[in-house]
């Protein structure tokens, strides 16, 4: 029997504070503020619906049930590497909201924004199967919130990084006589794919050509980036051209610690 130990006091600040996506951080605001339209509450609200759970079948679809209850999400906890966080507070606390608050107010910022992500993901598939008939394993969710948090994370830190350079960031034109090769990735997370661009330009600025790709699939930061390095290596070779700074494209591919967000390829 779980016995309700809400502590009375809404610690918000501790929930924005955590290392997470802020849209993440907004569905756990939604949760605690009752927001969320799980079926219990739409029915509430006089919406016809069912009130069994869609991806057990087993009980009603209340908040508790949709995170911590269902038996998919009770796999997902657990490949995620996060039930022992989560375990001992489902013996402490009733409801949704101080479980919530309490891990934000008590965890490290980055487990708590690991825990966020992976509510996040679980509220996903739960959408995704109720309005797309569609679903993920759930031995695999945890290995996906963990990459999203990931490669967020990895993100949030290059662009500290960038803000702090902007002046050695700018895009600089080649010396004359010279092309440059632009290439960068990026990632749609509603869709899914993985995009990859490039664009050649020349002294003046002056576009000359330019490509895209893409892959089905979130690729990690490094593999896009790898991806996008290997086109922009065979295409000064489809046009004749002969690469001279590919020592460039050598020390960022070994510099593990450094995402490849943007390289510059000088061609003649």
């Amino acid at each position: 029997m779980r016995q309700n130990n809400d502590s009375g006091k809404e610690d918000w600040n501790s929930l924005w504070r955590i290392k997470a996506p802020s849209r993440t951080k907004h569905l756990l605001w939604r949760i605690c503020r009752g927001c969320l339209p799980s079926r219990i509450r739409l029915r509430q609200y006089q919406v016809p619906c069912p009130s069994d759970c869609q991806l057990c079948g087993n009980n009603n679809e209340d908040d508790w049930h949709v995170f911590f209850d269902c038996d998919t999400t009770i796999q997902c906890w657990r490949t995620t590497g996060l039930s022992d966080l989560l375990e001992p507070r489902l013996h402490t606390f009733s409801d949704v909201k101080s479980l919530i608050i309490d891990i934000c107010r008590s965890e490290d910022r980055m487990v708590a924004g690991r825990f966020a992500v992976m509510m996040d993901v679980i509220w996903k598939n739960r959408n995704d199967f109720i309005w797309h008939n569609e679903k993920e394993e759930a031995s695999k969710l945890g290995m996906i919130a963990f990459h999203n948090w990931q490669n967020w994370l990895t993100a949030q830190r290059f662009q500290g990084r960038e803000n702090t350079h902007q002046n050695i960031t700018s895009w600089n034109p080649p010396m004359e006589g010279w092309l440059k090769w632009n290439v960068d990735a990026g990632f749609n997370n509603h869709f899914g794919p993985t995009n990859r661009g490039r664009c050649v330009r020349g002294k003046q600025g002056n576009f000359i050509i330019a490509g895209v790709a893409w892959d089905i699939g979130t690729l990690s930061i490094l593999e896009a980036e790898a991806s996008a390095l290997k086109e922009a290596i065979e295409g000064p070779i489809a046009l004749h051209l002969t690469i001279l700074s590919s020592k460039v494209i050598l020390n960022r591919l070994f510099k593990a610690s450094t995402p490849i967000t943007m390289v510059d390829l000088s061609l003649v």
